[in-house]
């Protein structure tokens, strides 16, 4: 079984002011092997313990590894600034906050996870698919999930199935039961080459709910770190720097061509021209 832990980027609302004040809505997926599920959550508890003191007994979120905490807590004690929140991150100087970001692309080293990220421009999705409905989620979903078929179908020979595991949230469990996301996928299908067998993967995520799932709580925090990495390369267009690219690799190429680009990184709509990641 193929796991795609799931997280999201900004607001996926496609409101008027929602565009102007977040342009845009990234969505990324994390593939692993199910046999490798224990033994990368270990790896990830195992890095807590060495920077956090004590953050068994604490609130998780105090201790919670995201892309967003990092980068303000680097931003803070390069101004030479205390780190005042998380809480758990509050010991944490420079020398530490570089070791725990080292340590985390070891995870990432060591696992080999294939990272696909879709990045949705908002004004410019409302206007190559004008019958979309108030949520940016059902697109990104749709994309993320052909492509989780198509990896199954061509690569592994229907020999597994796949299922998205994400963290809770209410909105989107409510666009599955309307069928907005059958709709999305129906859009996106439209202009496919190739429609992939969707029988592979099940067809809604498995929601981790507060303090249930342990060990996808504990999971998710890398693709949560990812999908931050990426979304501000997309948001800035900037392409460069350490943590960008320590992550590029894990981005899925395509089995044929070996390309990044609407394999591992997907832009709605597709832009007139791509940076250069497939070198990298």
């Amino acid at each position: 079984m193929l796991l795609f832990y799931l997280d999201e980027y900004g607001n996926s609302s496609l409101s008027a002011p929602s565009i102007i004040a977040q342009p845009y809505f990234v969505m990324g997926a994390m593939c692993i092997r199910d046999t490798q599920r224990w033994s990368l959550f270990e790896q990830i508890i195992a890095l807590k313990d060495k920077f956090f003191t004590d953050w068994r007994g604490e609130p998780w979120k105090n201790s919670e590894i995201k892309g967003s905490y990092l980068a303000q807590a680097f931003r803070r004690v390069e101004r030479g600034l205390a780190v005042n929140w998380p809480a758990g991150y509050q010991a944490l100087d420079t020398k530490k906050l570089r070791e725990l970001a080292d340590e985390l692309f070891k995870i990432y080293d060591k696992f080999h996870p294939r990272i696909y990220i879709v990045g949705a421009e908002k004004a410019g999705l409302m206007r190559e698919f004008p019958e979309i409905k108030g949520s940016a989620v059902g697109l990104a979903y749709a994309v993320l999930q052909m492509h989780a078929a198509k990896l199954i179908q061509e690569v592994y020979g229907r020999s597994e199935g796949g299922v998205f595991i994400a963290d809770e949230q209410g909105n989107d469990e409510r666009l599955f039961r309307r069928g907005d996301f059958l709709s999305a996928r129906h859009l996106i299908l439209q202009d496919a080459e190739v429609i992939p067998d969707f029988r592979l993967v099940l067809d809604k995520p498995l929601w981790v709910n507060g303090d249930e799932l342990e060990v996808e709580r504990e999971i998710c925090q890398l693709i949560d770190f990812a999908v931050y990495t990426f979304a501000r390369a997309i948001t800035s267009g900037v392409w460069k720097g350490e943590w960008i690219n320590r992550l590029i690799p894990y981005a899925a190429r395509h089995w044929d061509t070996g390309v990044v680009w609407e394999s591992g990184v997907s832009l709605l709509p597709k832009p007139a021209h791509y940076p250069d990641l497939d070198n990298r």
